[in-house]
């Protein structure tokens, strides 16, 4: 009966992979980041929580590749240090002959250990990121988590996905918005900017986002992946009223063939492995809304990404709810912040 079941909570997930596969990524070859010349970031610094597997891995080497410096974050050292060994690779393949490989040669890379689902250890993290950096050009989140279980508590009091998917991406956010900040008045041609990738431009609305913010009473899958894509809308946008001089994007990447669904049970992981042949690459998907990052038309305010590095927009409700869901989502992450340590 659990086989069963599984595999029909699994239909919706293969089905929605093959429609996204079909009707929004497929694109003759990579967008114009290809032709970026391996120093087009030299000097800047980005930082990419969730960037030791898959997307954030993609991001983070690409970042590396147009001659920034990248730290990345996670929880596994050893997929981190993985991901620092690939960066500096990809900085000496892409150096130019004509003497860009001494901008490469500056850059540098980094693994910093993070619980991406913790409050305190997203706060202590960023205390610690602003004491030893003295800027942030891009700040990257990709961290999420694939699991079929119902409402699962931190010791936070957070669902674990939404800890994940928001409140923890929130909360690292306005813990570095004093050094993105300062980064952003450094000099004339700053271009700080912040992209948060999870579902732009492809979620819907969560309409209970009044009478049950943290989904305490309705808790599903469903509900707990719009709400997620829904409060990051507003709270970039949020955040972007609040702090001009910082660029905001939420941007959906899309089917991309990653290690995402190791959490899964062994049949629904490997449907998903089976349908990731229709996948593009994570240093494709990069390519792509990594535009969110450089691009001119996503400077300043807020944007919202689809998984070709185009321009979407905020689903029905983001207006009306803008407001209420905001209050509620720094009153949770204060909430977490206090709770003392079990």
């Amino acid at each position: 009966m659990r086989t069963v079941t599984f595999l029909t909570a699994a239909v919706p997930l293969v089905l929605l992979a093959l429609f996204q596969y079909a009707t929004k990524d497929k694109l003759g070859g990579d967008h114009s980041f290809s032709a970026m010349q391996s120093s087009a970031l030299a000097g800047r610094h980005a930082l990419v929580i969730g960037g030791t597997n898959g997307i954030g891995r993609g991001l983070a080497e690409w970042l590396a590749r147009q001659g920034a410096s990248v730290t990345v974050a996670g929880r596994s050292a050893e997929r981190g240090q993985e991901v620092v060994q690939a960066m500096q690779t990809s900085a000496l393949s892409s150096a130019r002959p004509s003497g860009s490989a001494s901008a490469e040669a500056s850059a540098s890379y980094a693994f910093a250990p993070i619980d991406a689902q913790s409050i305190r250890d997203v706060e202590k993290f960023c205390e610690e990121y602003r004491r030893t950096h003295s800027r942030l050009d891009y700040l990257v989140l990709t961290p999420g988590i694939a699991t079929m279980q119902g409402r699962t508590e931190t010791s936070e009091g957070i669902d674990q996905k939404l800890a994940i998917h928001y409140y923890g991406r929130i909360a690292a956010i306005q813990g570095l918005l004093p050094l993105l900040e300062a980064t952003a008045t450094q000099s004339p041609d700053a271009d700080v900017r912040v992209l948060s990738v999870l579902s732009g431009g492809a979620h819907l609305a969560y309409s209970d986002y009044e009478k049950d913010p943290e989904l305490r009473e309705g808790y599903s899958l469903k509900n707990a992946a719009f709400a997620a894509g829904f409060y990051n809308d507003i709270a970039l946008d949020s955040l972007s009223r609040e702090h001009p001089t910082v660029s905001f994007a939420h941007a959906g990447p899309g089917f991309v063939a990653t290690a995402w669904g190791t959490e899964l049970n062994p049949i629904l992981r490997g449907l998903v492995r089976a349908v990731q042949v229709f996948g593009k690459s994570p240093a494709t998907c990069a390519s792509r809304i990594g535009l969110a990052l450089t691009a001119p038309q996503f400077k300043g305010g807020f944007h919202v990404v689809d998984s070709n590095g185009h321009a979407s927009k905020v689903v029905s409700q983001h207006a009306e709810a803008r407001e209420f869901v905001w209050a509620n989502t720094n009153e949770v992450i204060q909430r977490a912040a206090s709770k003392p340590r079990e």
